[in-house]
């Protein structure tokens, strides 16, 4: 089940976007992401196609080698996911599964 999550306000208004705050820990882009990968079962491609990002800027993201930041808005989508009811989560992960990009 994903965890709840609270984005750090302070980092992403000071440009660190890469370190968000989730249940105490500060974690890196590629943790955020790929947390929120297994926590929903999807892999990089059907993730990229939820979160209304390119396949490639999501191997970025995930990539540990890159020094590409998340933008704030990829986190804030995250955000939003780890917050609503699982139910409703689920239901606009397979409506976008289902939209072409």
């Amino acid at each position: 089940m994903p965890h709840q999550g609270l984005l750090n306000i302070s980092d992403a208004i000071n440009g660190v976007y890469s370190r968000i705050k989730v249940t105490g820990h500060l974690m890196t882009n590629n943790e955020l992401l790929a947390q929120w990968l297994e926590n929903w079962k999807l892999t990089p491609t059907q993730g990229a196609k939820v979160l209304k990002i390119h396949k490639s800027k999501m191997s970025e993201y995930l990539s540990e080698t890159s020094d590409r930041t998340l933008p704030i808005y990829v986190a804030a989508h995250i955000e939003t996911f780890n917050l609503l009811a699982k139910g409703k989560a689920q239901k606009l992960i397979e409506e976008r599964l289902k939209q072409s990009l």
